[in-house]
């Protein structure tokens, strides 16, 4: 080929791949849409998004990109342009598994299943651990004593619906709907000492006088 040929290919080049250099800088994005797998996203990061609205096409798929990148509460995301001037965001969300908060119940602290706190709001519709301590910040772990009592609490509001434990320095105690209160440690087999309690309760309830033990008289 010789350097016409070559000169004329480069043209057909240069002229079909502009406009992907250059549509995206001025195509203004009027409307930003996200939601998760569990529905529209939460109402912080659907804040942070809008506010990317009404720049152009580039500026607001890189921004956006970064903002997913480094919120620890998305494990995945992806983001598409759709005509005339829509961007479409879809994220995969952390699941939080149970919430921490201290006394003053401010707000609490939503954890995910390796034990990473993932965000911080208002209140939160799951087992609940209370603490003496503030909990960790957004991306730091809770501690070997606070997640043994946060798995003891997601067993027992599985089997007795509990949604709320306190964390004590080495115990961790628990209200039941029946008015008694149940004391763990925070060390050992947790299969066993649920185990244990369930055996302890059936004996309560038991219909046999000479070794049924009052219920009347058990308070912890």
């Amino acid at each position: 080929m010789n350097w016409k040929g070559l000169f004329f290919t480069f043209l057909v080049l240069l002229f079909v791949s502009t406009p992907f250099y250059l549509v995206p800088k001025y195509i203004k994005i009027d409307t930003l849409t996200c939601k998760s797998q569990f529905g529209p996203c939460n109402h912080d990061l659907h804040e942070e998004l809008s506010l990317l609205e009404g720049k152009s096409l580039a500026e607001t798929r890189t921004q956006a990109a970064t903002l997913l990148a480094n919120n620890l509460r998305i494990s995945d995301y992806s983001v598409r342009f759709q005509l005339p001037n829509k961007l479409v965001i879809d994220v995969v969300e952390r699941k939080s598994y149970f919430a921490i908060t201290d006394n003053s119940f401010e707000k609490v602290a939503l954890v995910d299943g390796s034990g990473y706190v993932v965000a911080y709001q208002g209140s939160a519709p799951l087992p609940t651990l209370i603490t003496e301590m503030q909990p960790p910040n957004v991306g730091e772990k809770v501690n070997e004593s606070a997640q043994f009592a946060a798995d003891l609490l997601l067993m027992m509001h599985s089997l007795y619906q509990t949604k709320e434990g306190r964390l004590h320095k080495d115990q961790m105690t628990v209200d039941l709907s029946t008015g008694e209160t149940v004391i763990f440690p925070l060390e050992g087999d947790r299969e066993i000492l649920l185990g244990s309690l369930t055996a302890i309760l059936t004996r309560l309830k038991q219909p046999d006088d000479a070794s049924r033990i009052e219920i009347a008289n058990i308070k912890e």
